[in-house]
């Protein structure tokens, strides 16, 4: 496809409106919503939950089912593998669909979530994957949010992960 033309200008057009200006990725992006204070393993498992449920969601919608996901497992611990792999899924999908803004396809990312736990479990000995090929390989894990996944808990940017809405602005 090439560099689109004029990219430097948009990207200049970009910053220019963004300046002194947040948006809820700013404060409730994938990079945010796990907790690093569960430790590295829950960080990284609870960052890729976050963005299996980013698909075709708002951040708020993200962070409430997040918020929700913590106080279903709040018993047992953080969320983590251990404490979500062992989830109903219907439990679970009650626990997506819950608040007051809706994530979209809860019976789906419920699926995807539990998945993910078994391969995690199965595959990657209860360890999120630093590789991105892994990382695709998880259900509901895309080449986005893999590639988020990367930057966000293992600090290496592969490539850049781009909303399909970007083409609207080149």
């Amino acid at each position: 496809a090439g560099v689109p033309p004029r990219w430097r200008e948009q990207l200049g057009a970009i910053e220019q409106a963004r300046a002194g200006r947040d948006a809820p990725v700013d404060f409730l992006g994938c990079h945010t919503l796990g907790r690093a204070a569960d430790g590295d393993e829950a960080y990284r498992f609870q960052t890729v939950l976050a963005l299996i449920l980013a698909a075709r969601s708002s951040d708020v919608a993200v962070a409430d089912a997040m918020q929700r996901l913590r106080l279903l497992v709040a018993d047992d611990g953080p969320v983590c593998l251990e404490t979500v792999e062992v989830l109903d899924e219907t439990l679970l999908m009650a626990a997506l669909t819950g608040g007051p803004v809706a994530i979209a396809y809860p019976p789906s990312k419920a699926r995807y979530i539990l998945g993910t736990c078994a391969v995690l479990r199965h595959k990657h000995h209860g360890r999120v994957p630093a590789a991105l090929d892994e990382l695709q390989k998880l259900p509901g894990v895309g080449p986005k949010a893999a590639h988020l996944v990367l930057q966000a808990v293992w600090g290496r940017a592969e490539g850049i992960a781009v909303d399909t809405h970007a083409l609207r602005i080149c």
